[in-house]
């Protein structure tokens, strides 16, 4: 398998994961529980969520640095590059942030510290910045593939 398909199947983890996280978060805001600490299954699900968030958007800014350095050394014009620069700074934004929010929770669950009432909609809150920057990512790299075709064999007839 070439190096720049590794991309493409690894990001689809941490929107999973993020996408999920969000989802218990907001559950959990809504019925008044907390989202966060030890103690139960649902709060051990939630911090699992946003640990492999955080390790696997790691994992596929690492393997979309490669990933992108495949597809400038084959050339590239000045619009697809731009797309590019925007792709990649969005998603080491967006990597970051989600490995320093996926400490955090599991300093959170690790210390026991149960977040709930107004602290879980905050939880919700940063969850939902989060996803929209994940969108936004996944907005510019979806166009790179199906727009302008990077890293894309061309079509065999």
């Amino acid at each position: 398998m070439p190096l720049e398909h590794i991309h493409p199947i690894i990001v689809h983890f941490p929107i999973v994961f993020v996408v999920t996280l969000f989802a218990l978060d907001l559950f959990a805001a809504l019925r008044g529980r907390a989202a966060t600490g030890k103690g139960d299954a649902f709060t051990t699900t939630s911090t699992v969520n946003a640990v492999g968030a955080g390790a696997f958007a790691l994992l596929a800014m690492a393997v979309g640095d490669v990933a992108a350095e495949i597809a400038e050394g084959k050339g590239l014009s000045a619009t697809v590059a731009q797309f590019l620069e925007t792709h990649e700074a969005l998603g080491s934004a967006t990597a970051i942030l989600i490995a320093v929010w996926a400490f955090i929770r599991g300093w959170f669950w690790y210390k026991d510290r149960r977040v709930s009432g107004a602290g879980a909609w905050a939880l919700v809150g940063v969850d939902a910045a989060i996803l929209a920057l994940v969108v936004a990512t996944a907005w510019f790299g979806g166009n790179l593939v199906y727009e302008y075709g990077v890293n894309v064999a061309a079509l065999q007839h």
